[in-house]
């Protein structure tokens, strides 16, 4: 079963994203889709006829399970829209949870919104770039970073005034 199928065009040249109606020199267009089966998401690039109503997948763009995924985690149910502030599009997708039925049940939810990504065309023309939107970096506070530290084999130190969650590598 399909669910959540987008399609949208993207500029062959640069990263700025395009308005859904955009067609003609420059363009490419992306379809995606959910597949239930596997709980993964599929996308082709190709070509969008407006007047026909007929997308045609690139020769080298892959339309089965083989072909190329947004993303090759927990990533699942995206839909993407255009930015006009920003010249943008956002990708929203969802991340199930591997815990159990009865885990989920407990802790009242079964999965969690992803992080919002901006996506364009890659210059190779065959495959979608994608990187956190830059609002994101509105709800770090607080930064701290450690640099030169020399860790020997099965040892560690101690960050302080952070929350595990707050860290990254």
């Amino acid at each position: 079963m399909w669910e959540c199928p987008d399609v949208y065009p993207v500029a062959l040249e640069g990263n700025q994203g395009l308005d859904t109606g955009v067609v003609g020199a420059g363009v490419k267009h992306v379809f995606k889709v959910s597949l239930d089966e596997t709980r993964f998401e599929y996308y082709t690039l190709g070509t969008y006829y407006p007047k026909a109503d007929k997308y045609i997948p690139d020769a080298n763009s892959t339309d089965n399970r083989n072909g190329l995924r947004y993303d090759y985690g927990n990533f699942y149910a995206s839909k993407s829209f255009y930015d006009p502030a920003k010249k943008r599009r956002i990708l929203w997708g969802w991340a199930n949870e591997s815990d159990s039925a009865h885990a989920d049940k407990d802790k009242g939810w079964a999965g969690v919104q992803a992080i919002p990504r901006a996506v364009w065309l890659d210059s190779n023309g065959r495959q979608l770039v994608q990187w956190p939107i830059e609002e994101l970096e509105t709800l770090r506070h607080k930064r701290r970073s450690v640099k030169n530290r020399n860790i020997p084999s099965g040892g560690s130190f101690e960050v302080k005034n952070i929350q595990t969650a707050q860290a990254s590598s």
